[in-house]
């Protein structure tokens, strides 16, 4: 009896009307947690470099003078996502939410191309609704959260399921024109993220088990033309030397250059678990897809087999030849993850697999708190930045050097020398005692400092005292619940 109310429940949650009663719920919530939305770190690296491109004329962390040669120049960036910042800058100004506004339009044109695919491979004609699968990928909070951030792994996304769409289209047509779009795709991927080979290294082998060697050797032609231009500022022994320089001391990485290279990166393999088990951000959505696999794989792979085949190479080349495990790049995998888990769910719902429909159910509730568990982070760290920001700010002169929590860039950068706390984070990549931290402020040589958790976060100082008492030879002249201006004296 219980069994079959669970399956009615599942069924209903899954029909049209509960997809959208779902998909609709979570947009509402959506767009609440857009008030005064924070700003990610990594908003602050990209924002900064488009910032001084557009500007300069060269890409640049001038916030960041201690970390490599960063305040100089930058050799190694996501060229063509920085580009598009620049452009973006230039037309809005140094705002946060052009360039958010920016990847959830992404997002959309996503969504867009995402529907065709399942329309033209009628894939819909097993699901409830072409929303089911989209319902899977919106509902995991590493999305939630990415969609509004302004990094380029939705971009990435997109340029991704572009390639693949084609490929398919190719396979179908054997036109080779599909397979040369595909490989521009692929290509340009590469200029929004050094991730993007993966697209290119997996197309390639995709269509080589296929043995489509003609649309094999459109696909590479058009990847390698595009992707060539990423190289259109490293023709220089300089700029190679600085890029390889950068490469091997990235922030909070290690590169290995050692003769085990070729072994480190074939046992990185037993690592992949790690990525789809990093939190509860991506954990749900891994065992939606496993539970698929383990019950369904060879009925999926009737049904989708190019798409499993794409899938589970993307996965191999991901780890071989992507940064880092890091849960954030899993985006790259979602679409074709919820694909699979939404066939699985079409498939237990008209099989009547009350066990399994329970199963569902349960992960289901665990995505459901991972899902409010985000949203309480996000709506936590809201605030009116721009507003709060400029009252801290204001009561320090225009043109000063300041030590700062770095999303006071954005509106601020052009009255001020603001210098990124990343250059305490980055010293020696934990928190720095007393001593090391007066040895970082006299390198930076600042007029004043903006004290908060943020920053006292990485040292060994309390906040609470900073306030009152002041910082070495700085004494605050300003101080609020989340704030205190530091003054040299």
């Amino acid at each position: 009896m219980i069994q079959q109310l669970i399956l009615k429940l599942v069924t209903f949650l899954f029909t049209r009307k509960g997809i959208i009663l779902m998909i609709g719920l979570l947009a509402v919530v959506f767009a609440a947690s857009l008030w005064n939305r924070f700003i990610q770190s990594d908003e602050n690296w990209f924002g900064e470099q488009a910032y001084w491109l557009l500007h300069e004329g060269v890409v640049k962390l001038k916030s960041m003078p201690l970390v490599n040669n960063a305040s100089i120049k930058i050799h190694l960036f996501y060229k063509l996502f920085i580009y598009i910042g620049s452009g973006l800058i230039w037309i809005f100004g140094f705002n946060i939410w052009p360039l958010k506004v920016f990847t959830f339009l992404t997002f959309i044109a996503f969504l867009f191309v995402f529907k065709k695919y399942i329309r033209s491979t009628k894939i819909d004609d097993h699901f409830t609704h072409w929303l089911l699968p989209v319902l899977f990928i919106v509902t995991t909070p590493l999305l939630l959260e990415q969609v509004i951030i302004f990094r380029p792994d939705v971009l990435l996304m997109l340029m991704g399921f572009c390639s693949f769409y084609f490929l398919q289209k190719y396979l179908k047509s054997d036109n080779v024109k599909d397979a040369f779009i595909a490989g521009l795709f692929a290509g340009t991927s590469f200029l929004v993220h050094l991730n993007g080979n993966v697209f290119a290294i997996t197309g390639f082998i995709y269509l080589l088990t296929y043995k489509k060697y003609k649309g094999l050797l459109r696909f590479s032609v058009a990847a390698f033309i595009t992707g060539i231009l990423y190289l259109h500022n490293l023709l220089s022994i300089e700029a190679l030397q600085g890029a390889l320089y950068e490469f091997q001391h990235i922030p909070n990485q290690s590169t290995d250059f050692s003769s085990n290279v070729l072994v480190n990166r074939l046992l990185a393999i037993f690592t992949e678990h790690q990525r789809f088990f990093w939190s509860s951000r991506v954990m749900s959505t891994s065992i939606f897809m496993i539970l698929s696999l383990l019950f369904f794989f060879k009925s999926i792979n009737r049904k989708v087999p190019g798409l499993l085949r794409f899938f589970l190479i993307q996965i191999i080349i991901l780890n071989l030849f992507g940064g880092y495990v890091a849960e954030r790049f899993l985006i790259y995998h979602l679409p074709y993850m919820a694909i699979i888990i939404a066939l699985a769910v079409t498939q237990i719902i008209n099989d009547q697999r009350k066990y399994l429909a329970l199963t569902f159910l349960l992960v289901l509730v665990f995505q459901i708190s991972a899902i409010v568990s985000s949203f309480k982070m996000v709506f936590r760290n809201n605030y009116n930045h721009s507003k709060v920001h400029h009252e801290v700010i204001s009561h320090i002169p225009q043109g000063s050097r300041v030590l700062a929590p770095w999303n006071f860039i954005y509106n601020e950068i052009g009255n001020y020398q603001i210098l990124s706390e990343k250059n305490i984070e980055y010293y020696n990549y934990q928190k720095v005692d007393s001593v090391e931290l007066k040895t970082i402020i006299n390198k930076l040589n600042v007029d004043y400092i903006i004290a908060s958790d943020l920053i006292l976060g990485l040292t060994q100082v309390d906040f609470d005292s900073v306030k009152v008492k002041g910082l070495f030879n700085y004494s605050p002249i300003y101080t609020e619940s989340n704030y205190a201006v530091l003054k040299k004296n």
